[in-house]
């Protein structure tokens, strides 16, 4: 039975709202974005943001939420509690990526939120505090087995993440970067990135050199 047409249309509305904001937030930061832009852009009156989200910071909010709860899902699905504690954070690596792919906003969007200094009212992402959770577990397992450094598995994460969104800021860069030295474009691709981030991430958490 399909949904009542208004009902799609709420939803369609939403999501066209959530879309165009997470351009916006992306591309203007949070303080940059407006709320009329964000409007134009999902093509409805501005004063349906209030209506749906109770305003843009919970806008904001909502669309970190939702890139969190993806991440942490695809993340539960993919490592395999059995494994190794380096294969599993190989594993957390590469989904990370994954993600960064499918969404090459997110890390801006995630650092926006870090340093967002008015609190958004909901608190943190609570789908984020899962994401830490998994990588606090991996490295407490790799620890206790003798397979990582001590660490603080907060500042791993963030590592991981800001190592990301800088890749994500510096495309420009890296097109002028292409031009000026004997570099070729390709070996300055996400794929090279992303594979010399775990290898360097790797190095630096094992108490031996990995094998992989």
């Amino acid at each position: 039975m399909s949904p009542p047409k208004t009902t799609k249309l709420v939803e369609e509305t939403r999501q066209a709202l959530f879309d165009a904001a997470r351009e916006t937030f992306a591309k203007d930061g949070f303080q940059g974005a407006r709320v009329d832009r964000i409007a134009e852009r999902a093509g409805v009156n501005k004063a349906l943001i209030n209506y749906h989200f109770g305003g843009k910071k919970r806008l904001f909010h909502a669309i970190i939420e939702d890139l969190t709860r993806t991440l942490a899902q695809s993340l539960r699905d993919a490592i395999d509690p059995d494994a190794p504690p380096e294969r599993q954070l190989r594993c957390f690596i590469r989904h990370m990526a994954a993600n960064v792919k499918d969404h090459p906003e997110f890390p801006r969007l995630l650092l926006l939120e870090t340093v967002e200094e008015d609190p958004i009212p909901d608190g943190p992402p609570q789908h984020l505090a899962q994401v830490l959770e998994i990588m606090a577990g991996i490295i407490e397992k790799g620890q206790r087995l003798g397979v990582f450094k001590p660490m603080n598995p907060f500042f791993a994460h963030m590592h991981l993440v800001s190592s990301f969104a800088l890749y994500q800021l510096t495309g420009p860069l890296r097109d002028r970067v292409a031009e000026l030295t004997a570099l070729p474009e390709h070996s300055l691709s996400m794929d090279h990135f992303i594979a010399f981030v775990e290898e360097q991430i790797m190095a630096g958490f094992m108490v031996t050199p990995p094998k992989e």
